[in-house]
């Protein structure tokens, strides 16, 4: 086997792993997952797993971190775009959303109890999800800034309107796993998008 190949397989399993080490975390209390559990789950040895994740807080914090590193280039594509504000602000929505429709567990983890994990895990936990905050909030600014003048007003500081959509988007994800609808994904995000613009008036 080629060192290519070798690569694809390693990065296919370590894929795998993630993914339905996620599900366990989303669907189980932090506490009741045990790493011969995410071995039997994914089909390969508890050795194996050990290859690629040092413990159970080690495979954790990845979860996290290669969710956020994947929505986060998302929404910097969805930004990038040449397109007016209102355009680009409809694809970082219908993207966010989707992303979240696709990714369900990742979003459970994120609201789980995670005080079982070490002190040390718990404070790199701490500050990951303090990096992404902000870096979602200055995508958001970006966006805002780009706004202004067509959209936003010139005397309004982008923080404030990045603030309010930050808000609606997490919301919905909040409800989502909380409460559950039925509404459709591009019905919901048209609906956000139309609030967020234009209130709640008739």
């Amino acid at each position: 086997m080629n060192i290519k190949n070798t690569i694809n397989k390693k990065a296919a399993r370590k894929k795998a792993i993630l993914e339905g080490a996620a599900y366990l975390f989303a669907e189980n209390d932090f506490h009741d997952v045990k790493m011969d559990d995410i071995a039997s789950q994914i089909g390969i040895s508890k050795g194996t797993l050990y290859l690629y994740y040092k413990n159970k807080d080690d495979l954790f914090l990845s979860i996290i971190k290669e969710g956020i590193n994947r929505l986060q280039k998302i929404l910097e594509q969805a930004i990038s775009t040449d397109e007016d504000f209102v355009s680009v602000l409809k694809i970082l929505v219908h993207d966010f959303l989707y992303f979240f429709e696709m990714h369900t567990p990742f979003f459970k983890i994120l609201q789980s109890d995670l005080n079982k994990m070490s002190l040390e895990s718990h404070r790199e936990m701490h500050l990951a999800a303090e990096q992404v905050y902000i870096e979602f909030s200055e995508l958001l600014e970006k966006l805002m800034r780009k706004g202004k003048g067509e959209v936003i007003s010139d005397s309004l500081d982008p923080m404030i309107p990045a603030m309010a959509l930050r808000g609606l988007l997490t919301s919905f994800f909040h409800q989502r796993l909380l409460m559950g609808n039925n509404i459709p994904l591009d019905q919901y995000a048209d609906s956000l998008i139309d609030i967020f613009l234009h209130g709640v008036k008739q």
